[in-house]
């Protein structure tokens, strides 16, 4: 590498203020006021140096006692029969000024510098090459804190990259979790920037791959769950001649599945709509408060006439419930009720049952604090009130 130009170090002696700048062949400008401490600043070769550092053209003194302790590679560098061993000058090419002082900065007792988001990544290659593993958990730690759900793709992999070469473990666990998380749009795309390593690459495949099978097996278990539903709605409401409603009306009739129901809310959901007689309704669940036979704390399944402006209706409205029992060998629980939806109370409620026995598990009605209600209605044909 050629010599960096336009190198100007003031003697700390002199106690003058001015600017330490370095200009690289890339244009970087290194200010040296920043990273060198006035109480040892590498730039001076007193009593206590033996060694001088030439990095990007300038001269940086160092002791060989502190290299040799903080790192193996210089200490047998030092002992060995290479020329390293009695030189008092040592090129590091392909370093740079900034990462170099860092590094220094971090080893040196009397500078003790902490290792922050800033040059962590910056001195991990030197740690690395010459193995001063002692501070690779402090970087390790201290990038680990950057790394969040908003980390971008790019940046993830190339952190990866990282993680892989200088063997942290857990840094390259987060990116791995992190980056199969992410649409493969986006992993497509990054792949061609930063390629991580094969095993790396292997384990991103076998996390997304773990995780579709997931979604596949809750995506099964759902429809199961609808299965089961039909099977129900065969086996309980299509079977059953103990109801009848009044034959001299036109009834019209419609089944209603109420999967993954909760008790947040007052056990309000946004629940189903349909349409009856040319008459928009909504079907869904809800607490009644107590009156006269409905005691407080009692769910319930409301039959609401939806946006038909200042006119009513009037007609009879049936159900046929079932609250479903989770349990291979339980038994459901069937009501039927009969309801009237009149001109002054467009809405008609029928109980279910109540909260308390719904909520125990060991009754058998609860999946993961789920419930499900099949609904059959039937509908008579509904008179229209005009507002007077």
């Amino acid at each position: 590498m050629e010599a960096v130009e336009n190198v100007r170090i003031v003697d700390e002696s002199e106690d003058a203020e001015a600017e330490h700048t370095v200009t690289d062949e890339d244009s970087e400008s290194v200010d040296l006021a920043e990273v060198i401490s006035p109480t040892f600043g590498f730039t001076e070769k007193t009593w206590r140096t033996d060694l001088c550092l030439v990095v990007e053209g300038t001269k940086l003194y160092v002791a060989k006692v502190i290299l040799s302790l903080a790192s193996p590679v210089f200490d047998a560098l030092f002992q060995s029969d290479f020329k390293e061993k009695s030189s008092d000058e040592l090129e590091l090419p392909g370093k740079k000024l900034r990462d170099v002082l860092e590094f220094l900065r971090c080893i040196y007792p009397n500078k003790c510098a902490q290792i922050n988001r800033d040059n962590a990544r910056a001195i991990l290659p030197i740690l690395e090459e010459y193995q001063v593993l002692q501070l690779k958990p402090r970087c390790e730690v201290v990038i680990l804190e950057t790394v969040t759900e908003e980390t971008s793709t790019d940046e993830l992999l190339q952190l990866l990259k990282e993680a892989c070469l200088y063997d942290l473990k857990a840094l390259r666990a987060r990116c791995i979790f992190l980056i199969s998380s992410r649409p493969c749009d986006a992993l497509d795309e990054s792949y061609c920037k930063s390629f991580p390593s094969a095993s790396a690459l292997n384990e991103i495949f076998v996390d997304v791959n773990t995780s579709m099978k997931r979604k596949l097996a809750e995506l099964e278990e759902d429809t199961k769950e609808n299965e089961l539903f039909k099977q129900y709605i065969t086996s309980e409401i299509r079977s059953r001649t103990d109801f009848k409603c009044d034959p001299k009306k036109h009834w019209e009739q419609k089944t209603v599945v109420l999967t993954d129901l909760g008790f947040d809310n007052y056990c309000e959901n946004e629940g189903i709509e349909l349409n009856m007689w040319g008459v928009p309704l909504k079907v869904k669940t809800s607490e009644l408060g107590y009156s006269g036979s409905s005691p407080f704390g009692t769910m319930a399944l409301n039959v609401d006439v939806k946006n038909v402006g200042p006119n009513k209706i009037t007609c009879d409205v049936n159900m046929h419930s079932i609250l479903v029992n989770r349990q291979p060998n339980g038994n459901n629980l069937v009501k039927f009720q009969e309801g009237v939806i009149k001109k002054d109370r467009q809405t008609v409620s029928f109980e279910i049952e109540r909260i308390s026995i719904m909520k125990d598990f060991d009754n058998g009605f609860l999946v993961n604090k789920k419930f499900g209600i099949i609904a059959q209605l039937f509908m008579s044909k509904p008179n229209l009130e005009s507002p007077q």
